[in-house]
């Protein structure tokens, strides 16, 4: 889980990345979309149940948005849970939350990706 031992500023010390707030899809038009009924009868249903912690957030809440997500665009594959080892020595390595490969094989992690983070609960700046 190295990840996780990254804050924003060592992401910019120690990866000599650069963090800036932009608008990711500045200039790409929007196009309205309906959750399907499958993810309003899983959020529905949800309202129903005891979400105290970031596991249950990430069950019943971010994974059906992102399955919804997934079952609208082909071409893209879901993954979660999956160890993503780019680079041991520089401590990026561990298991993703989730992350979308732009990729049709199932079985293995291919670029381009999006990984998906969960921050931890009043820990934005930890991750």
């Amino acid at each position: 889980m190295a990840y996780r031992k990254y804050t924003s500023s060592e992401i910019e010390t120690n990866l000599g990345l650069e963090i800036k707030q932009a608008k990711l899809f500045a200039g790409i038009k929007r196009q309205e979309i309906s959750p399907s009924n499958r993810l309003r009868l899983m959020l529905e249903t949800s309202e129903n149940l005891a979400i105290t912690t970031e596991k249950a957030v990430c069950e019943y809440l971010v994974a059906p948005i992102l399955i919804d997500i997934k079952m609208n665009n082909d071409g893209i594959v879901l993954f979660s849970g999956e160890q993503l080892n780019v680079d041991r020595h520089r401590n990026l390595n561990g298991e993703i939350d989730f992350l979308f490969t732009k990729n049709t094989n199932h079985l293995s992690i291919k670029a381009p990706i999006l990984c998906i983070t969960e921050a931890k609960i009043g820990l934005i700046d930890k991750g």
